[in-house]
């Protein structure tokens, strides 16, 4: 199992809900862009979703 498959198991294994996994999911996401050196350069700030009906 590569790296990346065993993070997103270990997500869907402890999140509560749907929303908690994608919550994790953009996390590592933003994450990879802000420190990945191909897209560091390329994005000052990455935002996340944030939903009014929560």
């Amino acid at each position: 199992m590569s790296p990346l498959q065993s993070i997103l198991e270990k997500y869907r294994s402890t999140s509560q809900s749907e929303r908690e996994k994608g919550s994790y999911f953009e996390e590592l996401i933003r994450t990879y862009f802000r420190y990945e050196a191909t897209y560091a350069d390329l994005y000052s700030d990455v935002w996340l979703y944030t939903s009014d009906s929560n």
